[in-house]
Formats: structure tokens, sequence, C-alpha cells
């Protein structure tokens, strides 16, 4: 496969033609962008070579709205009883 001369970024709605080097570093950081905002975000299913089973890797965020499916506890942020009535003893 020949290699090619020119490499280009699209920045801001121009392209702009860059060095090999620079073009690289550019889509990988890009990649590597995607990676955190979206990839890590999603569910992936891998098959072991071995025994052909198929696992589950989950994702490493979890929406609210999956959390409460899951009827997982959250803590309420509303003041704690005590320290109301401490607040309204010192305030007297």
């Amino acid at each position: 496969m020949a290699e090619r001369e020119k490499y280009y970024i699209g920045l801001n709605g121009q392209i702009f033609e860059v060095s090999k080097e620079l073009y690289e570093i550019y889509y990988k950081g890009q990649r590597k962008e995607k990676y955190f905002t979206h990839d890590l975000k999603q569910e992936h299913t891998k098959v072991d070579k071995e025994t052909g089973e198929m696992i589950v890797i989950p994702s490493r965020e979890d929406s609210y709205e999956r959390l409460l499916e899951a009827e997982k506890q959250f803590a309420e942020e509303t003041e704690k009883v005590e320290d109301v009535a401490v607040r309204a003893v010192m305030l007297e």
C-alpha cells in the first residue's frame, strides 16, 4: 500500500494540511477522547477464545435511571433532624 503524500485535519470548518506526525498525534488524541466519552460508558461483550464463553464487560458508568430500576438506595440530601434541633437550640 502506497504511503500518502499529504495529510489534512479539519478544524472549525477549515481544512489544514499538516505533517504525518501531527496528523497521527491529532487523530490518536481524537480516538482517546472518544474512548473516554463514549466507549467506557457502553457495555461490551467478548468471547473467551479457549472456552467460547461470552463474557459481558459492564460499562464503567451507570445512569441514575438504571440504578433506580436496580432498586439502589441513595442517601437523602436533606439536613438531619438532629442538626436542625441543635441549631434551633443554639440560636435561642
